[in-house]
């Protein structure tokens, strides 16, 4: 009589402490399931158009919570159904101009200097190319280049265009880079 009571005692504690354990494995997996659905993002990088501040099968951390976009920020956005990662030349308002290969880009009556920009067009440094008309960014949208403006299909491709900020995914913090 006293191992029955024992035993139900027994199994009465393993109950309370399985169910313990399921609830906080629940939590933890729906405080990850909030952190990665609102808070950050990760993905691949799958292209050389922002070398050499990306690598192709670099990982990025990117960050969803965007208070303020700012110049040279570079941002997680999806276009066409396509997660794409370039760097903001253009803000809201702004007049910019550039020329085809995009190493001259004017923001408002300044030529913007681009030291992240390594990659141009073979001869786009030796000639004096007239920039195109101006343009003027609406309200909302950003306009965003590659690092690498030979391999970048950004906002100078008619697909692509301009960004619109509901657009805008998240700001990179991290990256990890392929250790190949």
């Amino acid at each position: 009589r006293r191992v029955r009571v024992e035993m139900r005692r027994y199994f009465a504690r393993h109950k309370r402490r399985n169910v313990k354990f399921i609830i906080g494995a629940l939590i933890v997996l729906l405080g990850v399931g909030w952190l990665f659905g609102f808070v950050i993002g990760i993905d691949r990088v799958a292209g050389m158009s922002m070398y050499p501040y990306l690598n192709d099968k670099d990982w990025i951390v990117y960050s969803r919570i965007v208070n303020e976009i700012r110049r040279d920020d570079v941002v997680v956005f999806e276009k066409n159904g396509e997660v794409m990662i370039k760097r903001v030349v253009g803000l809201p308002g702004e007049h910019v101009e550039m020329n085809r290969a995009g190493n001259q880009v004017v923001v408002n009556g300044e030529q913007m200097k681009e030291e992240y920009v390594t990659m141009t067009a073979p001869d786009a440094g030796e000639t004096k190319e007239l920039p195109a008309a101006t343009q003027v960014i609406m309200n909302g949208q950003y306009l965003v280049l590659g690092d690498n403006r030979v391999d970048s299909v950004d906002s100078r491709d008619s697909n692509i265009g301009t960004v619109a900020s509901e657009d805008v995914l998240g700001k990179v913090r991290w990256i990890i880079r392929d250790g190949r």
